[in-house]
C-alpha cells in the first residue's frame, strides 16, 4: 500500500494532462476519481480505497438527427485487508437528439448525479453512507455485489436541459438475492443568478414488497470565494421515517487550497455530526485532503480523522 500511496503522491508533482482523445467515431473522454484513505479513531487505523471513474464516448454532433455514444464506469470501495469490498459497474448506450439524451443499460443513478456533493469537502466513507439513505439504486447496487455477484441493476435514463434548468428521470430494475427490485427516480435543477436549486424523488420496491420513498431538496449559493448551502432529505418505509439535513460551507483560499465545514443532523434519531476538511490540489488532476469528524456518538466524545490522496480525471 505504501508504494501505491507514494506513486499517487509523486503524481501530484506532474503537470496536468489532457484526458480526451479523438477517434474516428467520436471523442473518448475519461471521468471520475480514485483515492486512497487512512481512517483513524480511538488509536486504531483502517486503510481503504474509493473509486468512481469511467470512460465516455461522445459521438460527433450535427451529422444526423440522432447520435450514438456510450460510457463504461466503475464505482466501489474496499479495505486493503480484503475484509470489506463493495463495487458495481455502470455502462450504457447513449442516444442523443438535440437537447434530449436517453441512456440504456446500467446507467448512473439520477439522484446520486444530482446530489453529488461536489460543492463541499467531506469524509468519503460518511459521504457514501449518507447516499444509502437518499438513493436506493446506489444502495441496491452496492449490496448486490455482496449477496449476489452476478446480479445487476439495469435501467433506462432520460436527461434534458433548457436554459438554466435541467430534468433527469430513470427507471431501474433487477434482482437481489432472488427478490425483485424496482425504482423510479426523477430530479430537477435550476439556476437563478448565483444560486443553484435542486429537488429529487424516488419510489423503490425492495425485499418482501417493502416500499421506500425518498425525497430531497437543496440549494447552493456562491459569493466571491465562498459557496454555501443546505440539503434536506426525507426517507419513509413501513411505519418508519428518517429525516435529516446538511448545512455546508466551503471557502477557496487560493486556486489550490480550500476548506469546508458541514453539519449533518438526524432529527428522527437524535444524532448529528460535524465534518471539517481541507484540501490541497497541486493541479486539476491530483489532490491531498485531511478531514476531522466530531460528534459521531450522542455525547460527542469520539473524533474521526482521515487523510486522503487521490487522482481526478
Amino acid at each position: 500500500m505504501k508504494n501505491v500511496i507514494g506513486l499517487i503522491a509523486a503524481s501530484c508533482l506532474l503537470p496536468t494532462v489532457s484526458h480526451a482523445a479523438e477517434t474516428p467515431i467520436g471523442t473518448l473522454v475519461s471521468y471520475g476519481d480514485f483515492s486512497l484513505h487512512r481512517l483513524s479513531a480511538n488509536g486504531s487505523h483502517q486503510d481503504y480505497w474509493y473509486g468512481d471513474f469511467g470512460v465516455r464516448l461522445k459521438a460527433p454532433q450535427g451529422a444526423t438527427a440522432l447520435s450514438f455514444g456510450a460510457y463504461v464506469g466503475y464505482t466501489g470501495f474496499g479495505t486493503f485487508e480484503g475484509t470489506l469490498d463493495y463495487a458495481y459497474p455502470t455502462a450504457a448506450l447513449v442516444i442523443e437528439s438535440g437537447r434530449h439524451e436517453v441512456s440504456v443499460g446500467l446507467p448512473k443513478s439520477v439522484l446520486s448525479d444530482t446530489f453529488d456533493r461536489k460543492d463541499r469537502l467531506g469524509n468519503s466513507i460518511l459521504d457514501l453512507e449518507i447516499g444509502f439513505f437518499t438513493d436506493m439504486v446506489l444502495y441496491a447496487r452496492l449490496i448486490s455485489d455482496s449477496i449476489d455477484e452476478t446480479g445487476n441493476i439495469y435501467g433506462v435514463r432520460y436527461d434534458t436541459e433548457w436554459g438554466d434548468s435541467s430534468l433527469s428521470a430513470g427507471g431501474f430494475w433487477g434482482a437481489l438475492d432472488s427478490e425483485e427490485f424496482r425504482s423510479v427516480q426523477v430530479a430537477f435543477e435550476h439556476r437563478i443568478r448565483n444560486w443553484s436549486l435542486r429537488a429529487g424523488a424516488e419510489r423503490a420496491d425492495f425485499f418482501d414488497g417493502e416500499t421506500i420513498d425518498n425525497f430531497a431538496i437543496g440549494a447552493t449559493g456562491e459569493k466571491g470565494r465562498f459557496s454555501f448551502g443546505i440539503d434536506a432529505y426525507l426517507t419513509t418505509y413501513s411505519l418508519e421515517r428518517i429525516n435529516y439535513f446538511e448545512l455546508f460551507g466551503t471557502y477557496r483560499a487560493t486556486e489550490s487550497i480550500k476548506a469546508s465545514v458541514s453539519h449533518v443532523s438526524f432529527d428522527t434519531i437524535d444524532s448529528s455530526f460535524t465534518t471539517v476538511s481541507a484540501e490541497y490540489t497541486p493541479n486539476s488532476s491530483t489532490f491531498v485532503r485531511l478531514s476531522t469528524v466530531f460528534g459521531l456518538v450522542n455525547d460527542g466524545a469520539d473524533e474521526l480523522f482521515e487523510a486522503s490522496v487521490g487522482i481526478r480525471f
